[in-house]
């Protein structure tokens, strides 16, 4: 395991660093999660950089590359030169998007590049990877009494943390995912 990085130097006052990374900046399902979340932060309060994880480009990205203050195409970036350059971009809080999906930026985070790292939509269970501090999910996914299955804090967005989805088949949707996950998981143990 990479060990983590020393602790940041106090940063000055001045609006919260965000990271976004992502594998899929692209014309992929993720984009329609990622892009409201660029829309609706007031840039006033938060500073937004993109760090594209996945080399393929298309009309997505550059929408989504004009939503950012800062925008890095990270997927030549071995996990430690991921790490030092969130680092050095003085990073507050990182969003994954991917969880533990192909081109995720995992074992850059396990180095605590940021105090604070977030991992939702990507993967619908917890990472198990130390350093990702919160995960948002909702009580369908992550029902009260399961926070000792996560290494993640919950931040729960309810009653569904897919908005375009009907609540009904939404919480079917979820109890399947998280069930076919979990056997998944156990097969593999």
């Amino acid at each position: 395991a990479l060990p983590p990085l020393p602790p940041p130097p106090p940063r000055p006052g001045g609006p919260l660093r965000v990271a976004v990374l992502s594998p899929v900046m692209r014309g992929h399902a993720m984009a329609h999660f990622i892009e409201p979340v660029l829309d609706h932060l007031d840039r006033s309060t938060f500073w937004v950089g993109g760090y594209m994880l996945g080399g393929r480009e298309d009309a997505v990205t550059a929408r989504l590359r004009s939503k950012v203050d800062q925008w890095r195409s990270a997927a030549p970036m071995n996990p430690a030169d991921l790490a030092r350059t969130l680092r050095a971009d003085r990073i507050d809080v990182a969003l994954d998007f991917a969880g533990l999906t192909a081109g995720h930026a995992l074992p850059a985070l396990v180095m605590r590049p940021a105090p604070v790292q977030v991992t939702l939509i990507g993967f619908p269970s917890t990472t198990g990877v130390p350093g990702v501090t919160h995960r948002v999910a909702d009580t369908v996914s992550e029902p009260a009494g399961c926070e000792e299955d996560n290494s993640e804090s919950l931040i729960r967005l309810d009653p569904c943390l897919h908005p375009e989805a009907r609540e009904q088949r939404c919480r079917e949707d979820h109890v399947v995912r998280q069930h076919q996950h979990r056997r998944l998981a156990v097969a593999h143990e």
